[in-house]
């Protein structure tokens, strides 16, 4: 039984700037990191605001990961890692056949890249970068659309990839709830996105310890 506590990252998906900068502010106080996702409309359904360089003007000690739910990423990359505020890129393993390219621009810029896959993709396809990727990300939900219900499946997902490599970083995002949350630590989950639970709640601080399982 493992006895941490869970990592909460609330995940911000706004078609604007101007409603990004305004949720950072709500969570700013309770939290240390923050998770934008960035829709392209080709990938995903919806188009979300993808423009890295309005982030220049944030004023914030946040860490920002980004979510790039966008086709051939490694296109667009280089611009979301310049920006110091974004410490984390995640990638879909579906978007790109330039994988490599995209890890070699982490780590000239010193930047993390996370790795995701989205609910139908096995985790075997994640086996040719165990070596040189510690950070996945498992979606529990179509890539795209906040509000989605939790897809279960995921639970031995998680499992799969902890069998696999032990030591790997697994962040869960799509559908989280306290009621799921300790199912996902139990199978292995180290950190859990959330966002309609989050910013739906009338606490903020007390939807994120809840989820704090």
């Amino acid at each position: 039984m493992r006895i941490f506590n869970m990592f909460v990252i609330p995940v911000i998906n706004e078609t604007s700037f101007e409603a990004i900068a305004a949720k950072i502010k709500k969570v700013e106080p309770y939290t240390q990191w923050v998770q934008i996702d960035v829709g392209d409309g080709v990938f995903t359904p919806n188009q979300t605001w993808n423009n890295p360089g309005d982030l220049l003007r944030l004023d914030s000690p946040i860490n920002i990961e980004v979510h790039l739910m966008i086709k051939n990423p490694e296109l667009v990359l280089e611009s979301w890692l310049r920006i110091p505020l974004v410490k984390r890129a995640l990638i879909h393993l579906e978007a790109t056949t330039a994988m490599e390219k995209i890890i070699n621009l982490g780590e000239e810029f010193e930047k993390e890249i996370g790795i995701v896959i989205n609910p139908e993709t096995p985790v075997s396809g994640l086996g040719p970068y165990l070596n040189e990727v510690n950070f996945f990300q498992m979606l529990a939900v179509k890539p795209g659309l906040a509000g989605q219900e939790f897809q279960p499946e995921v639970i031995n997902k998680i499992k799969a990839l902890k069998l696999e490599k032990n030591d790997v970083i697994i962040e869960v995002d799509g559908g989280v709830t306290p009621e799921n949350a300790k199912l996902l630590k139990e199978a292995g989950a180290d950190i859990l996105n959330s966002a309609t639970y989050i910013f739906n709640s009338q606490n903020i601080q007390e939807a994120i310890a809840n989820l704090n399982v």
